[in-house]
């Protein structure tokens, strides 16, 4: 631009004397009487301003060639910059005097993900026809070692081999995904200090252990903002590595013996699953031998006053109201066989009901009866019981009739242990028992 400017100038100059050139011309024309003195001066300052154009012409020659030494000097300095740029790219991170805050941070540079694929395949050579040494998961990783157009080679654990570049995700869109399926960490391959600020003259407050993981919080340049068990500190980003916690890649050889390993275990686990069903079943078949089935006898009727009739289908009511009369009569009976038993010290209605630990609801715990069961319960009347037929139940019991022999104990049978009893019956939903 500065030099078409220069040229434009100069053609404005010469237009300007060439016009008073012409016009010297015609007054010379006309004053023909001029002295030759007059003449020889006008002819003297044409050829002045012939010379003058000349000068002229010359020192656009030489601005020309200025501005094209410009430009070629533009040229020399464009050139010169881009073998600056382009010697950057290989010199050592020492070298560099670049703002590391300003460059965004890449930890797939040279790496690899694969994410596409369930399970990609690690060739011998970069051909589908070669041998397969390795294989890649989804979500694995992989360092890059050499990029082709098609096929690039990688190192992803023991396996070392190629594969197809479309099949996996590198750089920026490779460290996306990994943020996705791990979290950033950094991992210390030897013991490494934390300082308290971006600066190894700083004071060390903490030492990650060799072999140990801890998240990665931001990077500083050169330094790394860690959390290390709740302490916020620095650690020089090349002691260390940065990991997403994924797993790398296997050889062949690897997954051979993994999936071995795997129907091992399968197997062994369905032998233990079989084991113990045959367990199970044998539990069964033994405690349904101890599962008896109790044909109502009578014995002697016991004599009962009407505070004991009344408190006995007071259980009877608090204990199986709501199973059928059978059910009522049963529990109703094991109340007898403890008063009568002597493996119980309680030989009363009252004292065997009101035993601590023996009837869920009724002991408070501290060895007496809970509010519950006597003001709620007990207060309820003879007619009350008798709707749900626990009156009457009581009174069946009371004169003799036994329809579960000599069971001490019930429970539900949804929390019975029938491996655990000597003998037992099932009427509804109660387990009676003896052990």
């Amino acid at each position: 631009m500065f030099g078409k400017n220069r040229k434009t100038a100069l053609a404005a100059v010469l237009l300007v004397l060439v016009a008073v050139e012409v016009v010297f011309a015609n007054v010379n024309k006309k004053n023909t009487d001029v002295s030759d003195t007059n003449g020889l001066r006008l002819a003297s300052e044409s050829e002045e301003t012939v010379q003058d154009v000349q000068d002229l012409t010359s020192v656009e020659e030489e601005n020309t060639l200025d501005v094209q030494d410009l430009e070629n000097a533009d040229e020399i300095e464009v050139s010169a910059n881009l073998n600056v740029v382009y010697r950057s790219t290989v010199l050592s991170s020492e070298d560099m005097s670049t703002d590391s805050d300003d460059e965004e941070i890449n930890d797939f540079t040279s790496k690899i993900l694969a994410y596409t694929n369930e399970r990609l395949i690690v060739y011998a050579e970069p051909s589908e026809a070669s041998e397969e040494i390795g294989v890649m998961y989804s979500g694995t990783i992989g360092d890059v070692l050499e990029v082709g157009e098609e096929w690039s080679l990688i190192q992803t654990g023991e396996a070392k081999g190629y594969v197809k570049n479309n099949s996996v995700l590198f750089g920026e869109e490779a460290q996306v995904v990994a943020e996705i399926l791990g979290t950033r960490q950094v991992y210390a391959p030897t013991d490494v200090v934390v300082y308290s600020d971006p600066d190894v003259n700083s004071v060390q407050i903490d030492v990650i252990a060799a072999g140990s993981t801890v998240d990665a919080l931001d990077d500083t340049g050169r330094f790394v903002l860690v959390d290390a068990d709740g302490v916020l500190g620095y650690v020089l980003e090349e002691a260390i590595e940065i990991t997403y916690g994924l797993e790398t890649g296997i050889t062949i050889e690897e997954e051979q013996r993994r999936i071995a390993e795997e129907q091992a275990a399968a197997e062994a686990a369905e032998r233990a699953r079989q084991e113990a069903a045959a367990k199970m079943a044998e539990a069964i078949v033994e405690a349904e031998k101890k599962n008896v089935t109790i044909s109502a006898t009578t014995r002697e009727p016991y004599a009962a006053t009407e505070e004991e009739i009344h408190l006995l289908a007071t259980i009877i009511y608090y204990e199986s109201g709501w199973e059928p009369y059978e059910g009522q009569v049963a529990v109703g009976n094991v109340v007898l066989n403890r008063v009568l038993s002597p493996r119980f010290t309680q030989n009363t209605i009252a004292s065997v009901i009101y035993a601590p630990g023996q009837f869920t609801g009724v002991s408070d715990g501290n060895n007496g009866p809970s509010e519950r069961f006597l003001n709620e319960f007990l207060s309820l009347t003879n007619e009350q019981l008798e709707v749900r037929g626990s009156y009457s139940a009581a009174l069946e019991v009371l004169a003799g009739n036994n329809n579960i022999g000599d069971m001490l104990f019930f429970i539900s049978t949804k929390k019975a242990n029938f491996a655990k009893y000597t003998s037992y019956t099932i009427i509804n939903n109660h387990c009676f028992y003896i052990y």
